[in-house]
Protein backbone atom coordinates (compact mmCIF):
# COMPACT_ATOMS: atom_id res chain seq x y z
CA UNK A 1 0.00 0.00 0.00
CA UNK A 2 1.17 3.35 -0.46
CA UNK A 3 -0.01 6.77 0.93
CA UNK A 4 0.92 10.30 -0.41
CA UNK A 5 4.16 8.83 -1.93
CA UNK A 6 4.78 7.13 1.41
CA UNK A 7 5.32 3.20 1.38
CA UNK A 8 3.21 2.29 4.36
CA UNK A 9 3.44 -1.37 5.81
CA UNK A 10 0.35 -3.00 7.15
CA UNK A 11 0.27 -5.87 10.21
CA UNK A 12 -2.08 -7.86 8.08
CA UNK A 13 -3.59 -9.09 11.82
CA UNK A 14 -4.67 -6.09 13.09
CA UNK A 15 -4.88 -4.58 9.90
CA UNK A 16 -2.78 -1.49 11.29
CA UNK A 17 -0.17 0.93 9.82
CA UNK A 18 2.85 0.29 11.29
CA UNK A 19 6.55 2.04 10.82
CA UNK A 20 5.83 3.69 7.42
CA UNK A 21 8.46 1.83 5.41
CA UNK A 22 10.85 4.43 6.31
CA UNK A 23 14.40 4.11 8.06
CA UNK A 24 13.58 5.53 12.10
CA UNK A 25 9.67 5.76 11.30
CA UNK A 26 7.33 5.69 14.10
CA UNK A 27 4.89 3.29 13.76
CA UNK A 28 1.18 4.20 12.45
CA UNK A 29 2.58 7.74 12.00
CA UNK A 30 1.93 9.78 8.66
CA UNK A 31 3.52 13.09 7.80
CA UNK A 32 0.56 14.91 6.97
CA UNK A 33 -1.96 13.26 9.16
CA UNK A 34 0.29 14.21 12.16
CA UNK A 35 0.76 17.47 11.73
CA UNK A 36 -2.94 18.10 11.06
CA UNK A 37 -2.99 16.74 14.84
CA UNK A 38 -0.53 18.81 15.71
CA UNK A 39 -2.12 21.91 14.69
CA UNK A 40 -5.52 21.02 15.63
CA UNK A 41 -3.74 20.71 19.30
CA UNK A 42 -2.61 23.73 19.03
CA UNK A 43 -5.30 26.00 18.32
CA UNK A 44 -7.72 24.60 20.52
CA UNK A 45 -4.64 25.07 23.41
CA UNK A 46 -4.74 28.87 22.40
CA UNK A 47 -8.73 29.09 22.06
CA UNK A 48 -8.53 27.65 25.80
CA UNK A 49 -6.16 30.22 26.68
CA UNK A 50 -8.54 32.92 25.99
CA UNK A 51 -10.24 31.99 28.98
CA UNK A 52 -8.55 30.09 31.17
CA UNK A 53 -5.06 32.10 30.54
CA UNK A 54 -1.96 31.19 29.88
CA UNK A 55 -1.30 28.19 31.63
CA UNK A 56 -3.09 24.99 29.97
CA UNK A 57 -3.01 21.46 29.58
CA UNK A 58 -5.11 19.36 27.45
CA UNK A 59 -6.75 16.95 28.89
CA UNK A 60 -8.17 15.03 25.97
CA UNK A 61 -8.41 15.33 21.91
CA UNK A 62 -9.65 13.95 19.42
CA UNK A 63 -9.61 14.33 15.90
CA UNK A 64 -11.84 13.56 12.56
CA UNK A 65 -9.86 13.46 9.46
CA UNK A 66 -12.10 13.61 6.33
CA UNK A 67 -10.14 14.31 3.57
CA UNK A 68 -6.16 14.34 3.44
CA UNK A 69 -4.19 17.51 3.85
CA UNK A 70 -2.62 17.98 0.42
CA UNK A 71 -2.23 21.16 -0.14
CA UNK A 72 0.21 24.24 0.39
CA UNK A 73 -0.98 25.30 3.32
CA UNK A 74 -2.78 23.94 6.40
CA UNK A 75 -5.17 26.51 8.39
CA UNK A 76 -6.39 25.69 11.85
CA UNK A 77 -8.95 27.59 13.14
CA UNK A 78 -10.64 26.58 17.04
CA UNK A 79 -13.30 28.13 19.50
CA UNK A 80 -14.21 27.57 22.48
CA UNK A 81 -17.51 25.44 22.62
CA UNK A 82 -17.47 26.00 26.75
CA UNK A 83 -15.50 27.82 29.19
CA UNK A 84 -15.69 27.15 32.84
CA UNK A 85 -12.65 28.26 35.91
CA UNK A 86 -10.89 24.90 35.22
CA UNK A 87 -11.49 23.46 32.13
CA UNK A 88 -12.57 24.43 28.84
CA UNK A 89 -14.00 22.46 25.74
CA UNK A 90 -12.95 23.80 22.49
CA UNK A 91 -13.47 22.42 18.70
CA UNK A 92 -11.20 23.29 15.84
CA UNK A 93 -12.03 22.40 11.84
CA UNK A 94 -8.32 22.36 9.78
CA UNK A 95 -8.50 23.33 6.07
CA UNK A 96 -5.96 23.25 3.46
CA UNK A 97 -5.42 26.10 0.63
CA UNK A 98 -4.17 25.80 -2.27
CA UNK A 99 -2.41 27.72 -4.63
CA UNK A 100 -4.95 30.30 -5.01
CA UNK A 101 -5.96 30.34 -1.26
CA UNK A 102 -8.99 28.21 -1.78
CA UNK A 103 -9.82 26.02 1.50
CA UNK A 104 -10.88 22.88 1.58
CA UNK A 105 -11.83 21.35 4.95
CA UNK A 106 -9.56 18.08 5.85
CA UNK A 107 -10.23 17.56 9.23
CA UNK A 108 -12.33 18.38 12.84
CA UNK A 109 -11.21 18.13 15.95
CA UNK A 110 -12.37 18.44 19.63
CA UNK A 111 -10.56 18.76 23.10
CA UNK A 112 -10.65 19.57 26.21
CA UNK A 113 -8.17 21.86 28.15
CA UNK A 114 -7.75 21.99 31.65
CA UNK A 115 -6.23 25.12 34.06
CA UNK A 116 -2.84 23.96 35.14
CA UNK A 117 -3.37 27.05 37.78
CA UNK A 118 -3.78 25.54 41.47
Amino acid sequence: MRTEGHPVRTDRRRGTPGGGGRPGALPGRHPAAHGACHAADNAITFAAGTVLGPAVLTGGFSIHHVRPAAGRTLVARASVVHGGRRQAVCRSDLYVADETGTESLCAVAQGTVLSAQK
